[in-house]
Protein backbone atom coordinates (compact mmCIF):
# COMPACT_ATOMS: atom_id res chain seq x y z
CA UNK A 1 0.00 0.00 0.00
CA UNK A 2 1.40 3.41 -0.97
CA UNK A 3 1.62 6.30 1.48
CA UNK A 4 -1.30 7.97 -0.29
CA UNK A 5 -3.44 4.85 0.09
CA UNK A 6 -2.45 4.51 3.74
CA UNK A 7 -3.49 8.11 4.37
CA UNK A 8 -6.89 7.58 2.72
CA UNK A 9 -7.54 4.41 4.72
CA UNK A 10 -6.40 6.00 7.99
CA UNK A 11 -8.51 9.11 7.38
CA UNK A 12 -11.54 6.87 6.81
CA UNK A 13 -10.87 4.96 10.03
CA UNK A 14 -10.45 8.22 11.97
CA UNK A 15 -13.73 9.62 10.65
CA UNK A 16 -15.60 6.37 11.39
CA UNK A 17 -14.23 6.38 14.95
CA UNK A 18 -15.37 9.98 15.46
CA UNK A 19 -18.85 9.18 14.14
CA UNK A 20 -19.10 6.14 16.41
CA UNK A 21 -18.08 8.20 19.43
CA UNK A 22 -20.56 10.93 18.52
CA UNK A 23 -23.65 8.80 17.94
CA UNK A 24 -24.75 5.16 17.84
CA UNK A 25 -27.30 6.19 15.22
CA UNK A 26 -24.63 7.59 12.90
CA UNK A 27 -22.52 4.49 13.34
CA UNK A 28 -25.34 2.34 11.97
CA UNK A 29 -26.36 4.49 9.01
CA UNK A 30 -25.56 3.40 5.49
CA UNK A 31 -22.56 5.25 4.12
CA UNK A 32 -21.26 6.28 0.75
CA UNK A 33 -17.55 6.89 0.28
CA UNK A 34 -16.54 9.67 -2.08
CA UNK A 35 -13.05 9.92 -3.52
CA UNK A 36 -12.69 13.59 -4.43
CA UNK A 37 -10.08 15.70 -6.22
CA UNK A 38 -10.12 13.42 -9.27
CA UNK A 39 -8.99 16.42 -11.33
CA UNK A 40 -5.45 16.13 -9.90
CA UNK A 41 -5.03 12.58 -11.24
CA UNK A 42 -4.38 11.78 -14.91
CA UNK A 43 -7.72 10.68 -16.43
CA UNK A 44 -6.46 7.21 -17.40
CA UNK A 45 -5.45 6.53 -13.77
CA UNK A 46 -8.72 7.50 -12.07
CA UNK A 47 -10.67 4.24 -12.54
CA UNK A 48 -7.78 1.89 -11.60
CA UNK A 49 -6.91 3.98 -8.53
CA UNK A 50 -10.55 4.17 -7.42
CA UNK A 51 -10.91 0.39 -7.71
CA UNK A 52 -7.65 -0.11 -5.81
CA UNK A 53 -8.84 2.12 -2.96
CA UNK A 54 -12.30 0.55 -2.97
CA UNK A 55 -10.72 -2.80 -2.07
CA UNK A 56 -10.05 -1.34 1.37
CA UNK A 57 -13.75 -0.55 1.78
CA UNK A 58 -15.41 -3.82 0.75
CA UNK A 59 -19.19 -3.76 0.63
CA UNK A 60 -19.34 0.04 0.67
CA UNK A 61 -20.76 2.21 -2.10
CA UNK A 62 -18.22 4.61 -3.54
CA UNK A 63 -17.98 7.36 -6.13
CA UNK A 64 -15.10 9.31 -7.58
CA UNK A 65 -15.77 12.99 -8.22
CA UNK A 66 -14.13 16.21 -9.30
CA UNK A 67 -15.84 19.51 -8.74
CA UNK A 68 -13.17 21.33 -10.75
CA UNK A 69 -13.45 18.92 -13.67
CA UNK A 70 -17.27 18.70 -13.46
CA UNK A 71 -17.04 14.87 -13.16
Amino acid sequence: MSQGEEAVVQNYKDIRKELEMFSDTLEKKEEVIVFSKADVIPPDEIAPLSKKLAKHFKGKKYFTISAAGFQ
